[in-house]
């Protein structure tokens, strides 16, 4: 969540603040730009992310939100791995609405 929320002050983290526990899962979405765009741009720097409704449609509609988008983090992933998805994430950021990246 820090990562996405550091970047894109817009970003809308979905979950953040219940009562759920932390898990490895960060969906969100952003009214600067597109989450397939930003999938897109992601999975040519090699970055696997879903964009889309994630079987959740009802949910979507209901918070009027178009899509999402989701990565998951395992413990297969290491502190590397996240520090390379936040550059991929901010040359996209950089692309995609470069008035907001911070």
């Amino acid at each position: 969540c820090a990562v996405v929320h550091r970047h894109d002050p817009h970003a809308v983290v979905l979950g953040e603040g219940s009562n759920n526990p932390v898990t490895g899962i960060v969906s969100w979405y952003s009214p600067q730009y597109h989450p397939h765009d930003m999938a897109e741009i992601m999975a040519e720097a090699g970055i696997a992310v879903r964009a889309g409704h994630h079987c959740a449609i009802p949910l979507h509609n209901h918070f009027n939100i178009p899509s999402s988008i989701r990565v998951s983090i395992s413990c297969a992933n290491d502190r590397s791995d996240v520090d390379v998805f936040e550059q991929v994430y901010v040359r996209a950021l950089q692309k995609l609405c470069p008035s907001t990246i911070q």
